[in-house]
């Protein structure tokens, strides 16, 4: 006697699932061994992606103030596993005459 579990089709990213079907006693029989089996369902849906984009600002004048640059990193995609952003900052290119650009980064969540 088959049984048909039938998955529920998502388009969010997700851990694989399992789901458990167990034989209980009933009248005129007892479970087997074993009475229970597990089926794996295995998440088919793309991981989100994350982006991020350029900025341009003016880089202020001698002792006056600086202008921060704030990036937006945008995900595309549902998803209900947890998502940690790894990133890094570096000196981009500058004029050598004045001895180049750095950055301090700062983040927040």
């Amino acid at each position: 006697m088959p049984v048909t579990i039938d998955p529920t089709t998502d388009a969010v990213y997700e851990s694989n699932e399992t789901v458990i079907l167990t034989v209980t006693s009933g009248t005129g029989y007892n479970p087997g061994i074993p009475a229970s089996a597990t089926g794996t369902i295995n998440n088919n849906d793309p991981a989100p992606t994350l982006s991020i984009g350029d900025k341009i600002a003016f880089e202020g004048t001698t002792g006056g103030p600086t202008t921060n640059f704030v990036f937006t990193v945008t995900r595309t995609g549902n998803t209900q596993v947890a998502a940690t952003v790894n990133f890094a900052t570096a000196d981009g290119t500058t004029n050598p005459a004045t001895g180049g650009a750095s950055c301090t980064p700062e983040w927040t969540t």
